[in-house]
């Protein structure tokens, strides 16, 4: 459980700490927790402090319980089975949110072409965490905040080719510590890890995002940093790179993503002969049973193995998808094994 400094012996000088970007900063800064929960909390009490700038003690200490139980979730979760996760969003964010986000602490780094140009584009990344939920508390306070603008339904006004920008996110799934070798995962079982990203990306990335994708490859296997606070250590991580960050969507998509990403793992710890608890055996079931059903509706829909990666077999895709009700079954899919592996880490 983390050590939380007492409240009221700070309101006096949280109030007294001038900009609404240094008083947010003061109080996250003043709690023993984790990066990833205190960017959250970052963007929690700018985005408090923004619609309140005279709280009351009452506001302030109603502030700090809602701050009180995302910290407990994701201290909870340290001893959870399921992966890690972090994002990564990325945009044309604004000169404003880009020195908000400098002011509270939280790195905004400019992301160059493969020629080294700059092309106005930048990348808010945080720290990997245990709960998914805390990333989605990231990710709603950028929208709140009007940092992460640029989203359909948001007066989005920046149009390419007549559709409006969007918003790339990344997601960041920590490899289980056992499996260590980089073939392993891109060689041996490629094809799960494609499974995982297509379906992911018809179910929750719109046909629009899937064509400005900026990256050739949608999927990576990369070196890993270790957890923070701890000893341990992830060798590598399993990047997705072609999600959206979309105002509702996303927050279904993180937490699914990691319980479901959680049973492909098991499901490759099982086959390279790793020694499974009776949970992590139940994992790996239901990873079987959910690459089963996709590949038979991979087979009667036609959409070829790792489609993102080619843009015109991309948009035939998406535009039968569509009319097929694709996206809505392959939604389903991922919910009943998503809610399957909750039932099993609870």
């Amino acid at each position: 459980m983390p050590e939380f400094r007492p409240h009221f012996p700070l309101l006096a000088e949280i109030i007294n700490a001038g900009s609404i970007e240094n008083r947010a900063k003061l109080y996250a800064e003043s709690l023993a927790i984790s990066s990833p929960v205190r960017t959250a909390l970052k963007l929690q009490w700018y985005n408090f402090f923004s619609r309140n700038p005279q709280p009351t003690d009452d506001m302030l200490e109603h502030q700090g319980d809602i701050s009180l139980q995302l910290a407990q979730i994701e201290s909870q979760r340290r001893s959870s089975p399921l992966v890690t996760i972090g994002t990564e969003v990325e945009g044309e964010f604004s000169e404003a949110s880009r020195d908000t986000l400098q002011k509270l602490g939280i790195r905004c780094k400019e992301q160059l072409s493969t020629e080294g140009k700059h092309i106005n584009l930048w990348e808010i990344a945080s720290r990997p965490s245990y709960a998914a939920e805390t990333q989605n508390v990231i990710l709603q306070q950028l929208v709140h905040a009007g940092i992460a603008s640029r989203i359909p339904g948001l007066g989005a006004n920046d149009l390419i080719d007549g559709t409006e920008k969007r918003l790339s996110l990344h997601i960041n799934l920590g490899v289980p510590p056992d499996l260590t070798y980089h073939n392993t995962l891109t060689l041996d079982f490629r094809d799960h890890i494609i499974l995982l990203n297509d379906a992911l990306t018809l179910a929750y990335t719109s046909a629009e995002r899937a064509q400005q994708r900026k990256t050739s490859d949608s999927w990576d296997v990369k070196n890993a940093e270790r957890m923070e606070g701890t000893q341990e250590l992830s060798p590598l991580r399993l990047e997705l790179r072609a999600g959206e960050l979309t105002e509702h969507l996303s927050y279904d998509m993180l937490m699914n993503t990691q319980r479901l990403a959680t049973c492909m793992f098991q499901y490759i710890r099982m086959r390279t002969k790793k020694i499974l608890t009776p949970q992590q055996q139940a994992f790996a079931t239901i990873w079987n049973e959910f690459a089963d059903n996709m590949r038979l509706l991979r087979e009667q829909r036609d959409i070829p193995p790792n489609f993102v990666d080619d843009k015109p077999t991309a948009a035939r895709v998406f535009a039968e998808a569509e009319s097929a009700g694709t996206r809505e079954d392959i939604r389903h899919y991922i919910q009943l094994a998503a809610g399957r592996a909750e039932k099993i880490t609870a």
